[in-house]
């Protein structure tokens, strides 16, 4: 299975129906109906509903008006420090036709740079626009996780 992010769209899970930016809480559970659905908690969200893939987690979370805002896929492995050595298997979180999880951060950031996307670099996050944040522990070089905005998210905290 493949993970896709899809600018404006929402998230592609090959083997499953899409889930959508603004989509209900019902229409994900449907959506994801025979899967154990679990419920990640993210601070000021209306409702949440996750599922576990093979070495990630993907949770998604309604706005302020009840809809799907935003996606929440984290890598459930220990990295190593060139991320590819030792790697133990999980489902591919592509965006813009690029895996967000096996690349160096910074050969990544060069990518989307190169794309055409605007990046903003801190020392753990980093921003794409305004629908990527990539998080990464100081010491490690790849992305762990990564929080996936909606084009019309409503969110207080945001």
């Amino acid at each position: 299975m493949v993970v896709q992010l899809i600018s404006g769209y929402g998230v592609r899970l090959s083997g499953l129906p899409d889930v959508t930016f603004g989509m209900s809480r019902q229409e994900v559970l449907a959506t994801w109906s025979g899967k154990r659905v679990h419920r990640p908690f993210v601070c000021g969200m209306s409702w949440s509903g996750g599922i576990d893939l093979t070495g990630v987690d993907l949770g998604v979370f309604g706005d302020d008006e009840q809809r799907l805002g935003l996606a929440l896929i984290s890598r459930m492995t220990r990295f190593y420090e060139n991320c590819r050595e030792g790697l133990l298997p999980y489902e591919p979180v592509v965006f813009d036709d690029v895996d967000l999880f096996y690349w160096p951060a910074a050969e990544l950031v060069d990518f989307l740079r190169a794309s055409g996307r605007q990046v903003t670099e801190g020392v753990t996050i980093t921003r794409v626009g305004r629908e990527l944040e990539l998080w990464r522990d100081p010491v490690t070089a790849c992305f762990t996780s990564v929080t996936f905005w909606g084009p019309r998210a409503t969110l207080a905290e945001r």
